[in-house]
């Protein structure tokens, strides 16, 4: 059997990346006999752009609102970002190790939007996690909806995330053509499950993102030490997508009080010292405490079993940030992980991992139902299928 896989690849994201690999590590070695390559394809993002700045324009001139499209201030914010990334000696050593990690997964050839009509050679088209049901805010790309598969038999989704609180009017009927064809429908978070379903009138499977899937330790040997930190270095994580500076005045005091050093993985890479999906996950292993506005940030303090304190970021840049992190701590009974004021970051209670890994288990038994029903149906012959339906 093989299985082709669908996600934001080669993406210099620490999140993106690791549910990438876990996704792929999971079924092959789950699956006996099955095979899986994430086939590499890229938005346009040329295109994309060109779009928004006419929408932008005849929205201008029509004096009319065009959301959920990015700001002028936040799209400048992210041509900027992009275009330093890699710039200078720490960017292009991030990178490098970025590559690295990627060598770990499979991937097809570079393929184009009109190339992937032309895939024909797959049991099973798995749309992955991460934000890839989101329209960006610059386009929908139905590419992730699977629009160019012809089989709707072979269409599934394990774990994908809408990213968005509501569906905009714009999009909404190419929403519903398109999951109303997915023989398999799931989501990451209950909301965007919540909003599948509305839609759809279907069921729609709420399971846990793919690095869950993965153990502990199987993430701990998949982690590097960085060269630049001693043996003995004791030290707090702060990884955020948002300016990091305004986390520090109230970081600061509590790195004096423990005699504790700061290590600040900035969402934008080009900041951020020769760190890789390997060393990004030695930080948050070895790291006394974590501070945190990022999805996977979250993920892996738990994974990792670390005390920790999610931070809701306040900007509409990043307004889908509150259901992703809300919804993942409230399923395992850490809602009060979230520190609703700046100065609450080390005041909050100790967590009792006990009870946390009994709910993880329980949700992991649940997904991997759900994930083995998908890949043992993919399996199956199309007389076999038919006698299933």
């Amino acid at each position: 059997m093989k299985i082709a896989l669908l996600s934001f690849v080669e993406c210099l994201n620490y999140g993106a990346s690791l549910q990438v690999y876990a996704l792929e590590k999971v079924i092959e070695d789950r699956y006996a006999d099955v095979e899986c390559e994430y086939i590499r394809y890229h938005k346009n993002q040329l295109a994309a752009s060109a779009k928004w700045m006419a929408r932008k324009i005849v929205a201008k001139i029509s004096k009319k609102e065009d959301k959920p499209s990015w700001t002028v201030r936040e799209y400048v914010k992210i041509i900027r970002q992009s275009f330093c990334e890699g710039a200078g000696k720490n960017g292009k050593n991030t990178i490098r190790l970025f590559r690295e990690f990627w060598k770990l997964s499979n991937y097809s050839d570079p393929v184009s939007r009109r190339e992937l009509k032309k895939l024909d050679d797959y049991d099973l088209y798995m749309i992955g996690s991460d934000q890839v049901w989101n329209c960006g805010r610059l386009d929908l790309d139905t590419t992730f909806l699977l629009d160019f598969v012809k089989d709707d038999t072979k269409k599934g989704s394990y774990a994908p995330s809408v990213g968005l609180k509501k569906i905009p009017v714009k999009y909404y009927k190419k929403y519903q053509k398109y999951w109303s064809r997915f023989h398999w429908l799931s989501c990451r978070e209950k909301s965007g499950a919540d909003l599948v379903s509305a839609c759809t009138g279907r069921k729609v499977a709420n399971v846990l993102d793919p690095v869950f899937l993965l153990t502990r330790e199987q993430w701990e040997e998949r982690e590097k030490k960085p060269d630049r930190i001693s043996n003995d270095t004791k030290f707090v994580v702060l990884y955020t997508l948002m300016d990091e500076r305004e986390y520090i005045p109230y970081i600061g005091p509590f790195l004096r009080k423990e005699q504790l050093q700061l290590v600040s993985l900035s969402g934008d890479i080009s900041k951020t010292a020769a760190v890789g999906p390997a060393e990004w996950l030695w930080y948050l292993h070895h790291a006394e405490y974590v501070v945190t506005d990022s999805f996977h940030g979250t993920a892996f303090s738990v994974i990792f079993e670390k005390q920790f304190s999610s931070i809701i970021p306040e900007e509409d840049f990043f307004e889908s940030s509150s259901d992703r992190i809300v919804g993942l701590l409230t399923l395992l009974g850490l809602q009060d992980r979230v520190a609703r004021d700046r100065k609450q970051l080390f005041t909050l209670p100790q967590i009792d991992f006990a009870e946390v890994r009994r709910c993880l288990d329980e949700k992991k038994k649940e997904s991997f139902d759900y994930l083995d029903g998908m890949v043992l149906y993919g399996s199956c012959s199309s007389t076999k299928r038919e006698e299933i339906l």
